[in-house]
């Protein structure tokens, strides 16, 4: 059995750009019910809210990744940790604080293991 935190395997080496698309798939996770409510009040079908859903949260984790001067393409360990801590924060306007603390926990676990 593999160990495995959004689909990155914690028994292998991975790269940045590997963490940057667990914590995309993370927040996307996290977000999914407020994102719903939101996204449901115009007339999408499923397909179109999942693709808006995983637009929606590329463009804000770019966002961030700009506004830092940090390259979304070339994500290093240090620019992970910058976004997960705002990605933290941010998250403190809708979730509970354990379940900002744990998905906070398993992404950084990832961050920790990069070389």
């Amino acid at each position: 059995m593999t160990n495995k935190i959004y689909g990155v395997d914690l028994d292998s080496d991975f790269t940045p750009l590997e963490v940057r698309d667990a914590i995309l798939a993370c927040f996307k996770m996290a977000h999914s019910e407020i994102l719903n409510q939101t996204l449901e009040l115009g007339s999408f079908k499923k397909e179109e809210i999942e693709k808006l859903k995983e637009i929606n949260i590329e463009v804000m984790i770019k966002g961030l990744f700009k506004k830092n001067g940090d390259d979304y393409d070339k994500p290093t360990k240090e620019s992970l940790i910058k976004i997960i801590g705002e990605l933290k924060e941010f998250s403190k306007n809708f979730r509970a604080e354990d379940v900002i603390d744990k998905h906070y926990t398993e992404i950084m676990m990832l961050i920790n293991k990069l070389r």
